[in-house]
């Protein structure tokens, strides 16, 4: 391992970690400089990303961050993320640096007292190699994609779309009863957006972000990597829509669902919301919309709803360490790491 080298991110490194995330096929915007930054500021975990080199050149990013669960502190990487996968180049890819990464991150958790270190992976190798390794076992979840190469809008629209599931009458009654879809920019509109996706999750007790964080959101994204939707009708919302934009990879990512819980049960606002993420993704010659991280469980509500668009399922392995005799994570504990 002597022509590997880590080195800790710092100022003076940050472009080359960017251009490795542009180049490298699974790279998204998850693993960018931009969305770290984002971590830092919306949720003040305390970042320890590192890369490696093999002969000067990077082979692989490690964006490692500092969590905390029920009173204990760890490593994540990638909290709060739907891409939240190691990046390593295929060709390096194997149970020597990923003992070099853990090794690392083993360090980190020394010197800074820490319990655990919760590591992602979109590669089926790990799985067996972290099996040599003591960890609790966690289930398999992902995202869910649908490739607008492969299943253009009029493949979804006439083939993918269904008369048993409704998507062509759901999308058609808002523009029939004169609904409208604008883009949004300011922070009166992100207020308004807000207000609703915030109904919605405690509507289905779910934990929802602070506003500080759209307003961080706001302030960082430009246009070129952000869209914000609004779907209105004069005074009424039905809801909106925010995504991330990646046009180094085409790849439209859906982040954030804002829904009017009060509207008639004729209305289904996320068809129309998912719909026009399609066209617009389309239109900019993208070649995937992301749905967003989806439980692997063909009877849940959203992987049911993901799928009547042609999305597929995407893997993501996820393994825990201990480094505490007194961590001890049980089931209840799992699914407060889902919504950390």
């Amino acid at each position: 391992m002597t022509d590997y080298l880590i080195e800790d991110l710092t100022s003076d490194n940050e472009k080359e970690w960017d251009t490795f995330v542009e180049y490298f096929n699974d790279g998204s915007f998850y693993h960018t400089i931009k969305w770290k930054n984002i971590i830092e500021r919306s949720f003040g975990f305390k970042q320890h990303c590192f890369l490696i080199r093999y002969k000067e050149k990077i082979i692989a990013i490690c964006p490692f961050f500092e969590i905390t669960i029920k009173g204990f502190k760890g490593l994540e990487l990638l909290p709060r993320s739907d891409y939240n996968y190691l990046l390593i180049e295929e060709a390096h890819f194997n149970e020597s640096i990923i003992k070099l990464i853990l090794d690392k991150t083993q360090n980190i958790i020394k010197n800074n007292k820490l319990s655990f270190n919760i590591v992602h992976t979109n590669n089926k190798k790990c799985e067996k190699i972290f099996n040599n390794y003591k960890n609790l076992s966690y289930p398999i979840e992902g995202n869910m994609e649908v490739n607008i190469r492969e299943n253009n809008p009029d493949k979804i629209w006439n083939e993918i779309f269904s008369r048993k599931d409704n998507q062509r009458k759901y999308i058609k009654r808002f523009d029939n009863d004169g609904f409208k879809l604008r883009e949004i920019n300011t922070k009166k509109d992100l207020e308004i957006f807000y207000n609703y996706y915030k109904e919605n999750l405690k509507f289905i007790k779910a934990p929802f972000h602070p506003f500080s964080h759209f307003e961080n959101l706001l302030n960082t994204c430009s246009s070129s990597d952000m869209r914000i939707t609004l779907l209105f009708k004069d005074e009424i919302i039905a809801g909106g829509l925010l995504a991330f934009l990646f046009p180094h990879k085409k790849i439209m990512y859906l982040r954030y669902l804002s829904l009017n819980r009060s509207l008639p049960n004729k209305y289904h606002p996320p068809f129309y919301l998912y719909w026009d993420a399609i066209i617009k993704a389309s239109k900019m010659d993208y070649e995937k919309v992301s749905f967003g991280s989806t439980p692997n469980d063909q009877g849940d509500y959203n992987y049911r709803l993901k799928k009547k668009f042609g999305c597929n399922y995407i893997d993501i392995y996820t393994f825990i360490l201990q480094y505490s005799t007194t961590f001890n994570l049980s089931s209840k504990m799992y699914r407060l790491i889902k919504n950390v």
